[in-house]
């Protein structure tokens, strides 16, 4: 048991393994990042194939523009659970790290509830907002059409995704990034029986296409985060009765408050969101970016880009899975040795992560660059019409962005180093505006070029290196050492 960062279990909360400097730091790195990445794997997984399936439908390339510029709208919603995970790995990986295990248990309930009504709002914003997504990115009738259904029923349905999402940002701060990532595994077995089955139809249950693969998400999601709910509960890691103000306090600048009406503790729920807000605005904001840019890639290429652009970001899935995982870790590792006072070991786990990860998803782009026709064939059929030019274009999007991973990775990890600091608003204003430069760019790109969607795909390689560039520097300037939560 040497490897675990802490134990979860109830008899021994509270109770911090070893962690002198001795310790083999890569090792305590990987017992994080692996089960988080498989976590994030499971997510991409759910993807994968509904990519798949849909792409094997009478009108694949069709379809899987549909999916690829829902997939945005998909990253918005998934930006309000990081809202959750962010808050509650930062504070109860704290609390931990601080003993207070109490206070640690109340932050979880809080953040549950906090999600359910939070994903009441989704609901009611994703059916009005659906189609305004699509034509927002220049999207046909046609993909509306076949679209929209996928996110209302995606939004609407949401409520347990966001209770998962909480539910992981719990056992993130208790270091325990295994039971998400199996658990998840369950709700991914469950999603390759029942894909096909919804897509396609069978018996009674009628074809739905698109739509389809949005309800065998959203079930499949919702097994995973009902039993990750069971498991918090056997563990004890709950607790709905409010501890004392001492049980809470961190510093003397915590804030504190009583339970309100609904039993939320709007002090608690102000902490959450104070940490979770900015990477939470960062990830919408990123994604009506990726809206923006779809409708000029659609001037350039048609939907026979959106497509290969659907397919270059599932392709390059599996990076953003690395850095997902490298990034929990940075996270809780970050946030238990702050709690413990012990800043010299969070600034060096917090490196050795973006080292680690960036050497890893490096090989992955390696991958991509020499074999993106073969990645690109996985999700479509290539005797459907339009597929060899869909996989061609997206051959040559892997080629073009595949060099910015190593950047990439030092973006997203110390990005989660500054998250489990608890400094979360800065970084996000650095990102958000290098990401909105892409707009302008790609438009002057494809003005004063050959107006080809190759333009668009430099600009996103270059201003993703840019952000990985500069985090570094940011992150050696060591501001976040005296942040508090």
């Amino acid at each position: 048991m040497a490897d675990k960062v802490y134990s979860v279990k109830t008899e021994q909360a509270g109770k911090s393994e070893d962690h002198s400097p001795k310790r083999n730091a890569d090792r305590e790195i990987l017992s994080l990042a692996l089960p988080a990445a498989g976590a994030a794997f499971t997510a991409l997984a759910h993807t994968w194939v509904d990519t798949a399936w849909i792409g094997r439908s009478e009108d694949g390339a069709l379809g899987i523009a549909a999916l690829g510029i829902a997939s945005f709208t998909v990253w918005i919603y998934n930006s309000f659970g990081s809202l959750l995970v962010v808050g509650l790995t930062a504070i109860v990986g704290r609390y931990c790290g601080a003993g207070k295990i109490e206070a640690a248990r109340y932050t979880a309930s809080q953040g549950l509830r906090g999600a359910i009504w939070l994903a009441g709002f989704c609901a009611v914003a994703g059916y009005f907002l659906a189609p305004y997504f699509f034509r927002l990115a220049g999207g046909s009738e046609e993909l509306v059409a076949l679209g929209a259904p996928y996110v209302r029923i995606y939004w609407g349905g949401g409520f347990v995704l966001l209770l998962g999402y909480a539910a992981a940002g719990v056992f993130r701060g208790h270091g325990d990034t295994r039971v998400p990532f199996l658990l998840g595994l369950v709700g991914l077995a469950l999603n390759v029986i029942l894909d096909p089955i919804f897509i396609f139809g069978l018996g009674p249950i009628p074809a739905m296409g698109v739509a389809g693969a949005a309800w065998a998400t959203v079930i499949c999601f919702g097994v995973s985060a009902v039993l990750m709910l069971v498991v918090l509960r056997r563990r004890n890691l709950l607790e709905s009765e409010r501890p004392s103000d001492e049980e809470l306090r961190l510093d003397g600048s915590t804030r504190i408050s009583r339970p309100g009406r609904l039993g939320l503790d709007y002090a608690m729920l102000w902490r959450l969101g104070r940490i979770g807000h900015p990477v939470a605005m960062a990830g919408v904001f990123f994604s009506l970016v990726y809206l923006g840019l779809t409708r000029i890639v659609e001037a350039t290429g048609g939907s026979t880009s959106i497509a290969a652009l659907a397919i270059g970001h599932r392709g390059e899935g599996l990076a953003w899975v690395i850095y997902t995982g490298y990034n929990a870790a940075a996270s809780s590792l970050v946030a238990r040795y702050m709690g413990e006072k012990r800043i010299d070991l969070a600034e060096n786990r917090a490196w050795r992560a973006a080292l680690q990860c960036a050497l890893i998803s490096a090989l992955w782009g390696g991958v991509l660059f020499v074999f993106g026709e073969e990645v690109g064939a996985c999700f479509i059929d290539t005797k459907a019409p339009g597929s060899m030019q869909v996989i061609k274009e997206a051959s040559i999007y892997f080629k073009i962005t595949s060099w910015s991973f190593l950047f990439q990775a030092c973006d997203l990890v110390l990005g989660g180093a500054f998250s489990g600091a608890g400094l979360t608003l800065s970084p996000m204003l650095l990102s958000a505006s290098i990401t909105a430069t892409r707009l302008p760019l790609a438009v002057l790109a494809t003005t004063i070029g050959r107006g080809v969607p190759e333009e668009i795909w430099w600009v996103i390689a270059a201003t993703a290196a840019l952000k990985g560039i500069l985090i570094i520097f940011w992150f050696r300037r060591g501001t976040w050492k005296t942040r508090s939560v």
